[in-house]
Parts: C-alpha cells; sequence; structure tokens
C-alpha cells in the first residue's frame, strides 16, 4: 500500500488559505503541520491536548481548527505541529470534507457524506 497525497487549501479563514500538499494519515485524529508552515498560513494554536505519539510516548501537543478546502467542500479540522517531513492530513479533516480512502487504487473520493453541510 503506497502513501496517498492530497492537496487542498488551508488556513485560519476561508480568506486565508494556500494550497498544500498533504500525506493522508487515517491514523491520526489531527492534522499535523509544521511550526513554520503554521506561522507562514497564520495559525493560531489557542489550546494544548495531551495525546498519544507514534511510538506509544504521550505529550502535550498545541491545537487548534483551520479552515480547508478541496474543490466545492470545505469546513473546519482540528490541526496541530510537528517536525515531521511533510504535512499530515487527519482522519478529523477527511470526514469534515466527507472523504475517504480508496486503498485499492492508493487516492481519495469523495463520499455521498458531507456532514460540514448537512
Amino acid at each position: 500500500m503506497a502513501n496517498v497525497y492530497v492537496t487542498l487549501e488551508i488556513g485560519p479563514s476561508n480568506d486565508r488559505v494556500a494550497p498544500v500538499k498533504f500525506v493522508v494519515d487515517t491514523g491520526s485524529l489531527y492534522t499535523f503541520i509544521s511550526p513554520e508552515l503554521a506561522d507562514q498560513l497564520g495559525m493560531d494554536f489557542s489550546a494544548t491536548n495531551l495525546a498519544q505519539l507514534p511510538g506509544g510516548a504521550h505529550a502535550d501537543i498545541p491545537v487548534g481548527f483551520a479552515y480547508i478546502r478541496i474543490q466545492d467542500r470545505d469546513g473546519a479540522t482540528l490541526v496541530s505541529t510537528t517536525d515531521a517531513s511533510e504535512p499530515r492530513l487527519g482522519s478529523a479533516a477527511l470526514h469534515a470534507l466527507g472523504l475517504e480512502v480508496n486503498h485499492k487504487n492508493d487516492a481519495i473520493e469523495f463520499t455521498g457524506l458531507y456532514p460540514t453541510k448537512v
């Protein structure tokens, strides 16, 4: 199974977004971006949350919300920062936009469900 990538717009509000390429991480609730990208986008992390990190360790991580958009779908998602080598799109974002991973062709697909517009 290969990594699945998607480019979508992300930012602190619907009028302040930039296109960013993400690797899809269905094992994570949060979407993670680098601290540098968060600064460029003007993201605000006003809370912290205890999270389990890869390998099982726990740490308080900064948490906020980001506006995300792909094609004609948009919504808000949980976002945090990490020093990972590339931005990671978590499952909360997938659900917010009505997306799912098709593992047969290693791509994302739109589902019939679009929760933020119900």
